[in-house]
Formats: structure tokens, C-alpha cells, sequence
């Protein structure tokens, strides 16, 4: 869209009332999105405004590519503007007789001659309508297989795919409806679609290639089929889709060879598809097979990669009941979603707890791999019982070992629960931020040490801190803060020292703030990671108490044991009065995770003096969603029918929530102990 006040010749010409021309366009603004055809090429353009008694309406550009290396002849000028009067003429007359002019969905494109010979110069144009072009048609779809061209090379998604079908393929053929599926493993399975009912689309979706369907007889002969009628569709398959459809043209998008997927587009009206229909749509059909193809394999790729990258975080729970502890982890947004970014969590003997954050350099998937065996290393080397600084020199001299050729920033905490005391290393790492009880946000002041992986004939060296009960310790990646400027540190502290957190404040909600914040910044380059711990303290009987339980995948049957574990447990802690609703509650969201995730189920149950937590983890990447049952919308509640069993969950609890963590999710609740079971 070009706006009156732009640098542009239509611009121009529509606020002076003069024809305008731009002989050479400067290459340097092709790209500008405001330009009225967005064509990579250079060209030139000539615009006249398009005047009526009462109004301008508009403006008449032609384009001529390759651009003219002349200025536009007297005589093509003249009958440009001579157009252009006429056509404001007609929408003049358009306007008078109540019919507005109104612009379409998209741009025409029509091709201009030169002005006819003087002799019969006035007789090609009788009246004061414009005569009928050849080869109009024609060139609004060579325009529209150009824009297809042009958006499919920025297509990174199928969904990307589907919509620039929609733009560019259904609208410009002005179907009532269109389909995109492709095949795998004997079927067909819906990518996009839009105007049909949704028991077309249930039967489409999932639909076997050996049934006389349309899509199953172009996918399985690779030939395109075009009805005119109803009657031609039914006659060519005995399964017809698309309710009140009369025509449709079901092409085969191929790709190295083979066909890979099939577009659909259906009219309620009959509609005659000549020899000029069909050949546009083959050019689009290729286009099309090798985009879907990109698109589906990019995505799989990036399924791996979330798969890989999740696999190797571990869970953020505390094992010890004085610290409480959350991570989350947010991949580049241009990249394929792999990093070295990584946290840790590690309970350590004698109630010591180790907290890990690192960074290994690079995007690619010999990052990830490193990142898994540096976490598995520092991982061995603090459960050996070493010091913060040994633990680092020690894992620097392995991946200096492995001869990567890259290196990792890390920073390791070790915290004794007993006294508090946290001895801190760092290699290379941005040091952590402690948010303590009195309101105070200070960055810790650690000894400068290389990064790890590089060869370093010094020791590392440490400090120890002693945090008082409710200090929030806070270890990131530079990640969190590269729209912060090129200080991490000060961005860091910057961005923790807003959300202002209170004593009541728990890691989780701390964790989401940051998240909407950072996300809120736009696309970031890096990959993000961000470990927060609340030391407890030690109260004596008011310190929670923790326990553990483990759910095998799939094993529905065990829910009765996760109930046993909850009562069990409270009945313990003197909680009795609340495990009957605890119970219940957790019977559901147990139930949840064994059905809709491929994996065990952990359970941790905190204990406090006033109140219980619950988080349940899984490896689904779903947050669930309470869908309430209503009486009026029988198809919502069909697609709701996973979601009700929460609604409960949302009435019985103080508060609940669900955060991203490690290779899926976690679910919590929390439940006071003066709650009323019997409401």
C-alpha cells in the first residue's frame, strides 16, 4: 500500500493531478515495501491520476520492464492521460449511478499498446468506455505466479505455505474454497484449509489414497483433474467433496519427480477451466510441491532440534527442601532452535546443592552435543564432591581434550543449605544477581576466569557469599539481555531489578515474568537461559519438607499409588485435613499427563506449615487449558473434552499454573491448609 505522501510516482501523481514519470528506478529501493508491486527487478513506471467531475479516484500506473532507456514519447504520454480521463470518467458515471468503486482483493494487471494510427485513431475507442485488451487476463495471473513466486521463497513453515495459497493461488482464481494435503504413509493428511464444512474436512483428513477420492486418484496417477460440473466430478470418482461445490480443479504438487502432496480449489458455481487456467496452475503446482517439501522437511528438522535440545536439559526441582529452583530456556528466534545454552540442578552430599549455568558457543547441533557432555561433566565432577573452582578447571581440561574448537562459559554455585553459605565460580560467565530480603538487587563480585576450553595456566578461582533465608539467586546466559546493549550484566540487573520481587514471590511466576519480558523484545540472535533459587533457610519444624514419587508411562493404574504417595505424606506433615481435595486433584492432573504425554510422570510434593505444592512433569510440550461444558455449542465441547477435568482442578486450589521445563512441561498447584474440603 502506498500512502499519498510517499516518494513514488503513483504518490505523486494522485496528489498533484499531473502525470508523473520515474524513467530509472533506483535499484536501492526495490526492496521497499511500500512500493505498489514489491517486484525484485528494475523497472519503469509512468502514473496518471484518474479524475472524475466530483473527485480523484485514483491513479493509472504502467509499468515497463526491462525499464525504458528514453523518456515516454509525446504521444504515448498523451493517450496514457486520455486513458486515464476516460477510465475517471467511467468510475465518475459508476458513482453517480450509486455504485462506489471499491478496490478488489487484489491488483489487475493489464498490458498497454501503443496508441492506435491517426486515421482510425478514435475509432478503437468509441464511446467513453475502454475497449476490451487481449491478454489482460493473462498477465494478471503471469503477475500472480510471480507474487507466488516471490512469497514462497520466503515461506519457512507450512503454514507459511497455506496462507500464500490462499493469498495468491485461491483468491487469484477466486475459488469459494481451497485444500492443501499431503501424502504420507498411504494417506492424506490436511496442511491448510478453507470454506469447507468440517465434515468435509474430517473426511479428507486422514482419508486412505486407494479410495476413488479426487485427492487419492491425482495422488495416486500424478494427473490433474478438473470437473466443470458436479456431474464431471462425480463421474470421474464416486466420492465427491465439498458440500454445494460445482466445479473444482485438483492438481498434483510434485517434487523430485513424484507427487508429494495435492491443492484443491472449488467454486460454487460452474466454471470452465481453459487451456490458460490449467497451464497457470501447473506453474503454480510446481512451485507449490517444492515449497510444501522445504517447508515440511525445515519443520521436522526443528522438531528434531526442540527434541534434542529438551532431551538434554534436565528438570529445574530443588532435591533439597531449603532451596526452590526454576529454569526456563527460550531458543533463537532465526536459527533452528539448537544452542549450547544449558542450567542444571544437583543435590550434592550433606544437604549441599550445586546450581549450573553455561553457554557453549554456536547454533548447530556439535553445540548441543557438546553442551550435553560439559553438563554431564560438570554434573560427575560436582557429585565427587570438589570445589566450585576444581569443578570448572577440571571440565575446561576436558573439552580442551575433546578438540572442538569451541568454548563454553560456565558458572557453578555450590550451596550449603545448612549455613547458606554459596561458594561461586564462574569461567568466562556473566556472574549471578542475588535479590535479597531487604529489596536490594546486587551483582556478585566474582575473580575473573577464562572461559572453558581454553588452555589457562593459572587456577580458577572462587568467593563464597553467605545468603540469608528468602535471598533469590539468579543465574542467566547473555542471551536474556543482547536487546539490553553490550553489557549483559547490567541489562541483567536491570531487567530482574523491575519485576520488583516481594518475599512472597515464587521462582515460577518470577521465571514467566522474565519470559514475557524478554519475549516482548522481538526476535532475539541468541539463545536464552535463566536458572532462578530461593534459599529457604532453615526454620527448624517451619522448613518444608519435600518427597518424591515417580509414575511409569502409560500406567494408569498408578494413579492410585500417586494418591496413596499424597495422602501418605500429608497425613505425615500433620496436613491431613487437606488430602481428600489433594487427592482428587491430583488424580486428574496425573490422569492428564499419563494420557497426553509419551513419557513418566515425576511428582513433587513440598510440604510448608500453612499450605502443599504439588508439580507434576511430563514430557508434553502442551500446556493444558480448562474448557468449561457448555449447552449451546455441541462442537466446542467436542473439542474441549480434554480440558473439563481442570475446571474442577481451578475450584478446588489456592493457585496452579504451568511453566516450560526441561524436555516438556510441569503442571503445579498449590493448596491452603485452612481449605474447606467439603467445598
Amino acid at each position: 500500500m502506498i500512502r499519498p505522501d510517499d516518494p513514488f510516482a503513483s504518490a505523486e501523481a494522485f496528489r498533484t493531478g499531473r502525470f508523473v514519470e520515474a524513467p530509472n528506478l533506483d535499484p536501492a529501493r526495490l526492496a521497499d515495501p511500500r512500493l505498489a508491486l514489491g517486484v525484485n527487478f528494475p523497472y519503469t513506471v509512468a502514473s496518471v491520476p484518474l479524475d472524475g467531475r466530483c473527485r480523484r479516484f485514483g491513479v493509472l500506473t504502467v509499468v515497463w520492464v526491462p525499464p525504458r532507456t528514453a523518456p515516454v514519447p509525446q504521444d504515448e504520454g498523451q493517450w496514457l492521460s486520455d486513458t486515464g480521463a476516460q477510465l475517471g470518467a467511467v468510475l465518475q458515471d459508476l458513482t453517480d449511478h450509486g455504485v462506489p468503486p471499491q478496490a478488489g482483493p487484489m491488483p489487475v494487471l493489464v498490458p498497454v499498446f501503443r496508441p492506435p494510427p491517426a486515421d482510425t485513431g478514435e475509432t478503437g475507442r468509441t464511446g467513453s468506455r475502454l475497449p476490451q485488451l487481449p491478454g489482460a487476463r493473462a498477465l494478471t495471473y503471469m503477475y500472480q505466479v510471480h507474487k507466488l513466486a516471490a512469497a514462497l521463497s520466503r515461506a519457512v513453515t507450512v503454514t507459511d505455505v497455506v496462507e500464500t495459497v490462499q493469498q495468491r493461488v485461491a483468491v487469484a482464481f477466486g475459488a469459494d474454497a481451497f485444500v492443501l494435503g499431503y501424502e504420507s504413509g498411504g494417506r492424506l493428511w490436511l496442511a491448510g484449509h478453507s470454506g469447507l464444512s468440517r465434515e468435509t474436512v474430517r473426511q479428507l483428513h486422514g482419508s486412505g489414497l486407494s479410495v476413488d477420492t479426487p485427492a487419492g486418484r491425482v495422488l495416486r496417477t500424478g494427473e490433474p483433474l478438473y470437473a466443470d460440473s458436479r456431474e464431471e466430478l462425480t463421474s470421474a470418482c464416486r466420492e465427491a467433496v465439498g458440500d454445494g461445490m460445482e466445479a473444482c480443479a485438483w492438481v498434483p504438487l510434485t517434487a523430485d519427480g513424484r507427487p508429494v502432496a495435492a491443492c484443491a480449489l472449488e467454486f460454487r458455481r460452474p466454471r470452465r477451466f481453459g487451456s490458460e487456467d490449467r497451464a497457470v496452475l501447473a506453474m503454480m503446482a510446481g512451485l507449490l510441491g517444492l515449497a510444501l517439501e522445504r517447508a515440511r522437511l525445515g519443520e521436522q528438522q526443528r522438531a528434531l532440534a526442540r527434541s534434542l535440545q529438551h532431551r538434554l536439559l534436565p528438570p529445574a526441582h530443588s532435591p533439597v527442601p531449603q532451596v526452590t529452583t526454576t529454569a526456563r530456556y527460550l531458543p533463537a528466534s532465526n536459527t533452528a532452535e539448537l544452542g549450547g545454552d544449558w542450567y542444571d540442578v544437583i543435590e550434592l552430599p550433606q544437604g549441599q546443592v550445586g546450581l549450573v549455568i553455561g553457554d557453549v558457543e554456536g547454533h548447530s547441533v556439535e553445540s548441543t552435543v557438546i553442551m550435553g557432555q560439559l553438563r554431564s561433566a560438570v554434573r560427575a565432577y560436582a557429585c565427587e564432591g570438589h570445589t566450585s573452582a576444581t569443578v570448572l578447571e577440571r571440565s575446561s581440561r576436558l573439552l580442551e581434550a575433546l578438540d572442538t574448537g569451541l568454548m563454553a562459559t560456565c558458572c557453578f554455585v555450590r550451596l550449603d543449605t545448612a549455613t547458606g553459605t554459596a561458594e561461586i565460580a564462574s569461567a568466562g560467565h556473566p556472574p549471578p544477581l542475588l535479590h535479597c530480603p531487604g529489596g536490594d538487587t546486587v551483582v556478585v563480585e566474582l575473580p575473573t576466569n577464562v572461559p572453558l576450553g581454553i588452555p589457562n595456566p593459572e587456577s580458577y578461582r572462587a568467593v563464597e557469599v553467605t545468603l540469608s533465608a528468602g535471598t533469590l539467586l539468579m543465574l542467566y546466559t547473555d542471551g536474556l539481555t543482547e536487546r539490553s546493549g553490550p553489557d549483559p550484566v547490567s541489562g541483567a540487573h536491570a531487567l530482574f531489578a523491575s519485576l520488583s520481587p516481594g518475599p512472597a514471590d515464587q521462582p515460577d511466576g518470577l521465571a514467566d515474568q522474565l519470559l514475557s519480558r524478554i519475549q516482548g523484545f522481538g526476535p532475539r540472535h541468541d539463545d536464552a537461559a535463566v536458572l532462578l533459587a530461593r534459599y529457604e533457610g532453615v526454620h527448624g519444624d517451619r522448613s518444608p519438607r519435600v518427597s518424591h514419587h515417580r509414575v511409569h508411562r502409560h500406567d494408569l493404574g498408578a494413579v492410585r499409588g500417586a494418591r496413596r504417595f499424597v495422602r501418605d505424606n500429608l497425613e505425615a506433615w500433620g496436613l491431613g485435613s487437606v488430602s481428600d481435595v489433594f487427592q482428587l486433584i491430583t488424580s486428574e492432573v496425573v490422569t492428564n499427563a499419563l494420557i497426553h504425554a509419551d513419557s513418566d510422570v515425576e511428582l513433587h510434593l513440598r510440604g510448608y506449615a500453612d499450605h502443599a505444592r504439588l508439580d507434576v512433569r511430563d514430557s508434553g510440550s502442551t500446556p493444558p487449558v480448562p474448557s468449561s461444558i457448555t449447552q449451546r455449542d455441541e462442537d466446542a465441547n467436542s473439542r474441549a473434552e480434554h480440558g473439563r477435568g481442570l475446571v474442577i482442578v481451578e475450584s478446588l486450589v489456592s493457585q496452579w499454573g504451568t511453566f516450560p521445563s526441561g524436555s516438556g512441561k510441569t503442571v503445579w498447584f498449590e493448596l491452603s491448609a485452612d481449605t474447606n474440603p467439603a467445598a
